[in-house]
């Protein structure tokens, strides 16, 4: 398939249901260790709830992209809470039978021309040191790596 085999739009609310299953296929994919150990049933009704904050707020963007009626990708980007100059780019995600197509790339730029039109002076992208797909991306895209700011540190206390 060619990037023109696919559509790419703004979240409106009748695309809630879609975009909560891609939000959860990144959040599966990238925390597995918190879904397998903790209450599924619980974790939805929490991310429900985020989704439904992120998707109306005035500050942040949801971008999708979908092939037919399927949604395979999407990212979630906007404006900073502590600095509205500053914006950020999360949730980069794009299912993985579809990566390696440029669907990531063409999400990012859009993210990006948003972010760049709220008059913001930078944007800050996480991505976990595992992800090369994710670190390619902002590579290819200009973003330069930064050093952490702090040191992350986990005691599990389930066994």
């Amino acid at each position: 398939m060619k990037n023109n085999d696919y559509r790419f739009f703004y979240y409106e609310p009748k695309h809630f249901e879609e975009l909560f299953k891609l939000v959860m296929a990144f959040n599966y994919e990238h925390n597995r260790d918190k879904y397998s150990k903790s209450d599924t049933d619980k974790a939805k009704i929490e991310e429900r709830q985020y989704l439904k904050e992120n998707s109306s707020s005035e500050y942040y963007r949801y971008y999708i992209c979908a092939t037919g009626n399927e949604f395979i990708g999407h990212v979630w980007f906007g404006q900073q809470d502590s600095d509205r100059g500053k914006g950020f780019i999360e949730e980069l995600y794009v299912k993985p039978e579809y990566r390696k197509k440029g669907i990531a790339t063409s999400l990012m730029k859009e993210a990006i021309r948003w972010i760049t039109n709220k008059n913001c002076s930078s944007i800050e992208v996480d991505v976990k040191s595992h992800n090369g797909d994710a670190i390619r991306v902002c590579q290819i895209m200009g973003f330069s790596e930064q050093k952490p700011k702090w040191t992350n540190f986990t005691l599990d206390l389930i066994k």
